[in-house]
């Protein structure tokens, strides 16, 4: 079949002359091609004149005749519709190139025009005859061929349907092909004005008119393809003898009859496709044979292989419980040896704990002889490290208990005894292969799912176990350096001295007589106090029965001696990053932000991300060195924020959720902060920062006899 190369569309106005196909060429290389046209932009008129090159004086319906383009007002003379087709490489005759063209005027019987000049701009005489090819009675027209083996001054686009600025009249065009035969022995050039005879040369070439009309038959209306077969092919067979067998019949004819009218060969060729259709419908039924023969095969085989993974599943649920239970032996001794370490350790925090009764202690005697300041700011530290390692002393006899137990290996001896009654089963003589398949069944629905769900479980566990015990060692180095620091206070004196049965020496003032202490109120109202020199004089007042000097400011301001300076922690850090991030790395990363954004690392309140992080070594250590807060939510909680965050598709991917640091940030400030950093990203760390509005509860303000005013 040839394929389109270019097409031409020559003087042809439409829509009562005020559209215009002037000389409009349109190159597909012959490729699949969409040319994009506006409503109202011919489309319709378009088709409608390249389907003249293979069924001439065709129309899409009634609404789209050829003979509308020479109505009054129209314009027209003559038109001219061209398509240049890339010609098989089988052809015989050498070229590579065929144009077919289509030239039409509206008919002129006995008008007396004038005379043709030079074949351009011309007149019919009164006496020239009409053509032929006059299918309709308003409109004549001819068809022509144009063969080429290379582009040239008589291809399609050079074809000189213009000279001088004049267009070439329907007579000049005839004349000039004419000519063009015995003048350009480089093409070969055909000309018709039958209709018939043009469609049998040029189905030589594989432009069947049968092809074609389905084309017409399609773009005849709006719906198109589907609305063509829903109105005229309902079924297969309609399909099959209206398009294939008519298509069949038609390149039967044309290849061998060629150009001839043999009705003796016709009828020849007509019985011959008979036969071959009879031929068929016979091998058709011997397909539907084979298919019957190929199901009942598909079937056996099927069976076969049913039986196959039975004895399959055999083998993989001896390997999997074998890999079980050489798991839980591991697990055992992991468990065994790690609750000889936290014994050890639980030992070790009781010597701690030991040391640090002393050391209060010996605190009691430092009092006397340290500043009122200092040792109100010892008490709070030895405060929040006794609470610290008090939580550690509870979270590792947890651990042990958890550790003591052997739920794993009685859970495999459960999964042992199913299989051993699976493999009695199936080695069972004397059993019907149903009564065998259906116990198997049975089994494998109670063992299977249990072994994939508990075999994930202890995966989990183990590698949770594992987690918190890495986590473990860390917090407990770190609980043995804060140790060697903690000297002691009145707090957590009073606080020791209830558990071990002792009585607390305390020399404090403020705490000796229950008056307001000032580091506990900072602590309690989300304050940083930055002038710590003014803590001792505030007390004195205080102890004097005078009102204290506080100021309580987002910025630092230059205060006179007695007055305490306090700064609202307003800063919530929104913090991600990937698994295993050393705290080295964190550390430098936020501080390099914090300075960026100009602000103390003491003013930030606390540190947000999503709850897939609360493991987190790197993250929790940072923010226990530093005595922050680290808060965690869900994917779904921080999904709920709401506001203008930027979105990350990978970072949904892995959580959840399209963003976690600005979210988790404007979480953690109840959705009321603004942001003082978006987020930032480097080598796996994202951080952005959020501040909200300081304001004293209404608890705490009832407390410290404070007016809300």
């Amino acid at each position: 079949m040839p394929q389109i190369n270019r097409i031409r569309v020559n003087n042809v106005k439409y829509n009562f002359g005020t559209q215009y196909y002037d000389d409009f060429m349109m190159r597909f290389h012959c490729r699949n091609t969409i040319y994009d046209l506006a409503n109202g932009g011919g489309k319709s008129l378009l088709m409608l004149l390249l389907l003249q090159n293979v069924i001439p004086n065709c129309t899409l319906d009634e609404k789209q005749p050829v003979e509308k383009l020479f109505r009054p007002g129209g314009g027209n003379t003559v038109i001219h519709s061209l398509i240049e087709w890339k010609l098989d490489a089988t052809n015989n005759d050498g070229y590579k190139y065929m144009t077919t063209g289509f030239c039409a005027r509206k008919a002129k019987d006995t008008e007396a025009d004038g005379t043709e000049a030079d074949g351009i701009s011309g007149r019919f005489s009164a006496a020239e005859e009409a053509p032929a090819g006059r299918d309709n009675a308003s409109v004549e027209y001819f068809n022509y061929c144009i063969f080429y083996r290379e582009f040239g001054e008589n291809d399609i686009k050079n074809l000189p349907l213009t000279k001088n600025g004049e267009r070439i009249t329907y007579n000049g065009l005839k004349q000039y092909l004419r000519e063009l035969e015995h003048n350009d022995f480089h093409v070969s050039v055909k000309i018709f004005d039958r209709k018939g005879e043009y469609q049998s040369f040029i189905s030589k070439y594989g432009l069947y008119e049968s092809e074609w009309e389905i084309i017409r038959g399609i773009n005849k209306t709006e719906g198109h393809v589907r609305t063509y077969f829903e109105t005229n092919y309902k079924t297969s067979r309609k399909v099959v003898e209206d398009l294939l067998i008519e298509e069949i019949i038609q390149k039967s004819f044309h290849n061998k009859l060629a150009v001839g009218n043999d009705e003796g060969q016709m009828a020849q060729t007509l019985l011959d496709i008979k036969d071959t259709l009879a031929r068929l419908s016979k091998k058709n039924a011997q397909i539907t044979n084979y298919d019957k023969q190929m199901e009942l095969l598909d079937a056996f085989s099927e069976y076969i292989l049913g039986y196959r993974s039975l004895y399959e599943e055999k083998g993989n649920l001896r390997g999997q419980l074998l890999k079980l239970l050489m798991q839980c032996r591991q697990n055992l001794s992991g468990y065994r040896a790690q609750e000889e370490k936290q014994k050890d350790e639980l030992l070790h925090l009781q010597e701690e704990l030991l040391k640090q009764q002393r050391m209060i202690q010996t605190a009691e005697v430092l009092t006397e002889q340290a500043s009122l300041a200092g040792m109100e700011e010892l008490i709070a530290a030895n405060e929040k490290k006794r609470a610290y390692f008090k939580e550690q002393e509870e979270h590792l006899k947890r651990q042990m208990e958890e550790t003591e137990s052997l739920v794993e290996y009685r859970e495999y001896l459960q999964y042992q005894k199913l299989y051993d009654e699976l493999l009695a089963a199936i080695e069972a003589n004397g059993q019907t292969d149903e009564e065998l398949t259906k116990q198997l069944y049975a089994l494998a629905a109670v063992i299977v799912p249990q072994l994939v769900q508990k075999k994930n479980a202890a995966g989990e566990e183990l590698q949770n176990a594992e987690t918190q015990y890495r986590a473990c060692q860390k917090e407990a180095a770190q609980a043995k350096a804060d140790y060697q620091e903690l000297l002691g206070g009145a707090a957590a004196a009073e606080q020791i001295a209830g558990q071990i049965g002792g009585i607390p020496v305390i020399t404090t003032a403020t705490d000796v007589n229950h008056t307001f202490s000032v580091d506990l109120f900072a602590k309690k109202c989300g304050l940083s106090i930055y002038n710590r020199e003014g803590i001792a004089k505030v007390s004195a007042k205080i102890l004097d029965g005078k009102t204290p000097d506080i100021v309580i400011s987002s910025e630092k301001t230059d205060l006179e001696q007695g007055v305490l300076g306090l700064q609202p922690r307003e800063y919530i850090l929104g913090i991600g990053c990937r698994r295993g991030k050393r705290f080295e790395e964190l550390d430098a990363f936020i501080q390099k932000w914090l300075d960026h954004a100009g602000i103390e690392k003491r003013l930030v309140r606390a540190a947000a991300s999503i709850d897939l992080k609360k493991e987190e070594e790197g993250l929790l250590r940072w923010c226990m060195a530093n005595r922050i807060p680290f808060l965690t939510y869900s994917a779904e909680e921080l999904k709920q924020v709401k506001g203008d965050f930027q979105e990350s598709s990978f970072v949904k991917e892995k959580t959840g959720v399209d963003n976690v640091c600005e979210r988790a940030a404007m979480k953690a400030a109840n959705e009321e902060g603004t942001f003082i950093l978006r987020k930032q990203a480097e080598n796996g760390m994202t951080i952005a920062i959020v501040k909200y509005d300081w304001k004293l509860e209404r608890e705490l303000a009832k407390e410290y006899r404070i007016d809300e005013q």
